[in-house]
């Protein structure tokens, strides 16, 4: 069943409810370009992308362990994480996917053109590392063989909104996860249906863990469980463009720095 939710009916459920929330700042870093992208593993590092090509891997204390920036390499738009020895790239300029084995050598290259040649706005690499291609007109998601180039699945996305404002896209196993930063945050099944549409503006990333969705929404701190639907926001001591959450701590992404913190 499809469902909606606007941020009106947020922000009463919430006023209902609410509570101060009294933020603790851990620890600050400052990186060396623009984020363009990021993302974490399961054991709580962080993986940054900068608009000059660059991977840069941090620890749960915000420590920075090891940095990769490849030759001749533009912006990064989308980062996964989901394997943390096998972190995997999207550069929209470039059209092309890396693929880094551990920071020890020079990544993979994977050329679009080697798969389609249909201009991507976005990928998504599965969780059998295969890929996932967003295409337009009409918007359009395809799966491809990581290995053998050959197309698996093709799902055509019910629903309307402008392609531009499409910022974020992750796939999982039983549903698709696409952020459009004007209309807000939908969920697909991998045939394309829609099922879900949070009506929120402004959203430039969703971060995922397990059932719970969580994102920074007009200064606000918003989070949705995808199995029971609720829902909680909470007002945020900073202006960040994303965040990231594992276990109690909370990673805001700002436009050239990452701040760490707690709530007490």
């Amino acid at each position: 069943m499809r469902t909606k939710l606007s941020l009106t009916l947020l922000v009463v459920l919430v006023l209902q409810g609410a509570i101060a929330q009294d933020w603790q700042l851990v620890k600050k870093v400052d990186v060396p370009a623009t984020i363009t992208a990021f993302s974490g593993d399961k054991v709580g590092n962080l993986f940054v992308a900068t608009a000059r090509g660059e991977l840069i891997k941090f620890n749960s204390s915000l420590k920075q362990l090891i940095s990769n920036s490849v030759p001749n390499r533009n912006s990064i738009d989308l980062i996964e994480a989901r394997n943390a020895l096998t972190p995997i790239t999207f550069s929209r300029q470039n059209q092309e996917v890396l693929v880094y084995d551990r920071f020890l050598a020079n990544p993979i290259q994977y050329e679009i053109r080697r798969f389609s040649n249909r201009y991507v706005w976005l990928m998504s690499p599965a969780p059998d590392q295969d890929f996932w291609f967003l295409i337009n007109d009409p918007p359009t998601l395809v799966k491809y063989n990581r290995q053998t180039g050959t197309e698996a699945i093709r799902a055509q996305l019910q629903t309307n909104f402008q392609f531009e404002n499409i910022q974020y896209l992750k796939v999982e196993s039983n549903y698709i996860l696409l952020v459009d930063s004007q209309f807000g945050i939908y969920v697909f099944d991998l045939f394309g249906n829609e099922v879900l549409h949070l009506e929120v503006t402004g959203v430039q990333h969703a971060h995922v863990s397990g059932d719970n969705m969580i994102a920074v929404v007009d200064k606000k701190l918003f989070e949705y469980n995808l199995k029971n639907a609720s829902r909680k926001e909470l007002t945020i001591p900073l202006i960040a463009e994303g965040v990231i959450k594992s276990a109690d701590k909370y990673y805001f992404f700002s436009q050239k720095s990452i701040s760490l913190y707690q709530l007490n």
